[in-house]
């Protein structure tokens, strides 16, 4: 990791954990914290609680002018670390035009599919830049899970039966 972005990464942590903002502040903190602006595309998971207060924002991977790859592990991994189970995904277009590719419309179906098997609620993935702010979930593109808990312990209770 550069020195540039832990700097930005712990500024980043310190804002989340000092101001307690919510979802409804994402946009705003997207254009402090340069995400909107930056000339490479970046993505970021956000994890939150059931009250929506943020609880962690993290740098997944940078790429490049039009790309960035990643992988839906590194994300689980990061919403895990953030002890909680509900989160967003969120990158940038630098070019302008916010409406999301084919890639991204895949990540978006990897990530469901990866969060519904570990239990936790991906509750959209936000494209912002120049051109303005795309939701998948206002879309009608991304489908919240809906009682994740309790499909995990009837699925515990009838592997138990089976014993």
């Amino acid at each position: 990791m550069t020195d540039d972005r832990v700097h930005r990464f712990v500024t980043i942590e310190q804002v989340v954990r000092g101001t307690q903002p919510e979802t409804d502040d994402l946009p705003e903190l997207f254009k402090a914290w340069g995400l909107t602006s930056s000339t490479q595309e970046a993505l970021w998971a956000i994890a939150f609680d059931n009250v929506l207060g943020l609880k962690t924002i993290t740098e997944i991977a940078r790429g490049g002018w039009h790309d960035v790859l990643v992988y839906p592990a590194n994300i689980l991994a990061a919403v895990l670390t953030s002890h909680t189970d509900r989160f967003y995904i969120a990158h940038n277009h630098p070019s302008g035009p916010v409406t999301p590719t084919e890639q991204d419309v895949q990540l978006t179906r990897d990530v469901m599919d990866a969060a519904n098997v570990a239990g936790l609620s991906f509750e959209d993935h936000i494209i912002t830049g120049p051109g303005g702010w795309y939701s998948f979930y206002d879309k009608g593109l991304l489908t919240r899970a809906t009682n994740l808990g309790i499909v995990a312990s009837k699925a515990r209770a009838a592997a138990g039966r089976k014993r």
